[in-house]
């Protein structure tokens, strides 16, 4: 491999691995946004399916024996597992299930719990249950556009990329290492640091004592496009890097790099 082809691979994996970090991006939205225009008491599900569901407690409430379920459609239930502290906003919260039977019929039911004292100051908490004829009128009915068309979970799709995303970045590091292995070989390096300090521009690269440099070396300074436009002196050599002051007060840019003389 050549510093031509190490350079254009390196480029295009970039780019790939710029375009998978969209992708995972825009797969992750899209099932946020999912969460945000479909109520969570409401519910869409398949005849035998059972899904976790939980709602508020009264305050000084340690259980859910004081809970009933009033449901329109004999085949949807909801049955109580336990009371617990909410994760976010605190309070108590029950858990439960709502199941729903293999023979039930499609159409939309109503779950409403409800405490057992009519004067609970509790307020009763109602869920919609679409149950729907077949996989694929489920699928359809999904606000992600992601699990609309393909039927996969949004969230699990963005997980997918990320091993593609850590694979390209990898080979990304690997193709500037041996980028910079060509370059040295020929006796030039990028600048992968600048700064300016005192009215000085101090610029660093990795070429160092291990190539033949020490302080008070003059290396050629090469702009993006490949053309000289000054010098700079090295201050420091370490083993494989250098800091080197520039004489050139051209604005640096990605891919500026030295050559030594």
């Amino acid at each position: 491999m050549n510093l031509d082809q190490a350079t254009r691979r390196r480029t295009l994996t970039g780019v790939a691995a710029g375009i998978l970090c969209v992708c995972a991006l825009a797969v992750l939205v899209d099932g946020l946004l999912c969460r945000f225009r479909e109520p969570a008491n409401k519910l869409h599900l398949l005849a035998g399916d059972a899904v976790k569901v939980d709602g508020p407690l009264l305050a000084d409430e340690k259980g859910v024996d004081n809970l009933l379920v009033d449901s329109d459609g004999q085949g949807v239930v909801l049955v109580f597992f336990a009371a617990q502290k909410g994760h976010w906003l605190g309070g108590n919260m029950w858990r439960g299930e709502v199941r729903v039977a293999p023979e039930t019929p499609p159409g939309p039911y109503t779950l409403v719990v409800r405490h057992r004292e009519p004067d609970a100051p509790q307020t009763p908490y109602a869920f919609r249950v679409i149950v729907h004829p077949d996989p694929r009128s489920l699928r359809l009915s999904s606000k992600s556009l992601v699990r609309r068309y393909s039927g996969w979970s949004p969230f699990l799709t963005a997980a997918a990329f990320l091993p593609l995303i850590a694979l390209s970045g990898l080979e990304v590091y690997r193709l500037s290492r041996r980028r910079e292995e060509l370059l040295a070989a020929t006796g030039q390096a990028e600048i992968y640091r600048f700064r300016q300090t005192e009215g000085v521009c101090e610029v660093a690269f990795g070429l160092g004592a291990r190539h033949g440099l020490q302080a008070g070396s003059v290396l050629t300074l090469i702009n993006d496009q490949g053309v000289d436009i000054g010098t700079v002196e090295v201050v420091e050599a370490l083993p494989n890097d250098s800091v080197a002051r520039v004489s050139s007060s051209a604005p640096f840019r990605p891919g500026f790099r030295v050559a030594k003389r």
